[in-house]
């Protein structure tokens, strides 16, 4: 419920490999309007809630379905080279942000620097 517009960043940042706890992605009623397919990738959630947004290209059917079908859908509108472009853009955040630790068991917080661990 805020007035997101545009992702950016957010799935490649979000993905397991980065937060591995994060179970929820709540963007619904916001301004989306674009979802983009690489949000199929974060296979580590099991509640996404896209609805509410003035998007066109995904009926609003499917996203009222359960978010494993969802993360199915988005992932199967991506081609092989997105999933690898998204795979090669989490890598480059890897090197340039060293830091990250996927393995650690804390909360992740994503702002305008990066991700925090």
């Amino acid at each position: 419920n805020n007035s997101i517009q545009h992702l950016g960043l957010l799935p490649i940042l979000l993905h397991d490999r980065f937060c591995p706890n994060m179970k929820s992605l709540l963007l619904n009623n916001n301004d989306l309007r674009m979802i983009p397919p690489a949000l199929g990738m974060l296979e580590q959630l099991n509640n996404l809630d896209l609805r509410g947004n003035p998007q066109k290209s995904i009926r609003p059917g499917v996203l009222e379905k359960n978010c494993s079908f969802i993360l199915t859908y988005l992932k199967n509108r991506m081609t092989d080279k997105d999933i690898e472009m998204v795979r090669l853009e989490q890598e480059k955040y890897i090197t340039v942000n060293p830091n990250v630790n996927a393995d650690d068991d804390s909360s992740c917080v994503v702002n305008d620097g990066g991700i925090q661990s």
